[in-house]
This record gives C-alpha cells, sequence and structure tokens, in this order.
C-alpha cells in the first residue's frame, strides 16, 4: 500500500511525542505557519513584506515551504505584521 505524505504526516503528528519534536526540530514552526496564515487572512501578497523588508519574494516563498528557516528573518515578519515575536526558537544561535 502506498501511502501519501498528508496521512502519514497525520498518523505520525497523532503521536504526541513526535509531534512536540516534530515542532521543535521542523524547519515549518507553528509560529512561523501563523505567520503566513495571518498574511494570507489579510490578503498581503509575498511581494509586499519582500518589498518592504529588503529581500527577494522567493526567500518568503521558500521560509513558508519550509525550504529554509531563519529566525532573524521570522523576526523581521514579526515586526512588519505587528505580531508578537517568538520567546525562543531551535534554529536560533547564540
Amino acid at each position: 500500500m502506498v501511502r501519501t505524505f498528508k496521512a502519514l504526516k497525520d498518523k505520525k503528528l497523532g503521536d504526541e511525542a513526535f509531534k512536540a519534536f516534530f515542532e521543535e526540530n521542523c524547519t515549518v514552526c507553528a509560529f512561523t505557519m501563523k505567520i503566513f496564515a495571518e498574511l494570507h487572512g489579510r490578503g498581503i501578497p509575498l511581494s509586499e513584506p519582500a518589498e518592504a523588508l529588503g529581500i527577494h519574494e522567493v526567500e518568503l516563498r521558500d521560509l513558508m515551504e519550509g525550504e529554509s528557516c531563519d529566525p532573524d528573518r521570522v523576526v523581521s515578519l514579526c515586526r512588519y505584521l505587528n505580531l508578537p515575536e517568538p520567546k525562543d526558537c531551535p534554529r536560533k544561535k547564540g
């Protein structure tokens, strides 16, 4: 039987220990997903924050799709959207 990624993810995230591990180590944490949900909810295209923050739109798309994570970029987006900043991040160095 071939499982789809979504089916496997849903099954694994049903396990609370795995879910905690996933959220701690995944490149797209729940906090980052909230940022992009907020952008979507407000109808803001990625081009607007990219221009305001002086970055390429593809960098935001990569962050949104979990291709890369930059904690400093997440903070910048929070400030842009006037959202609370994350208190900690497993990827933040130092």
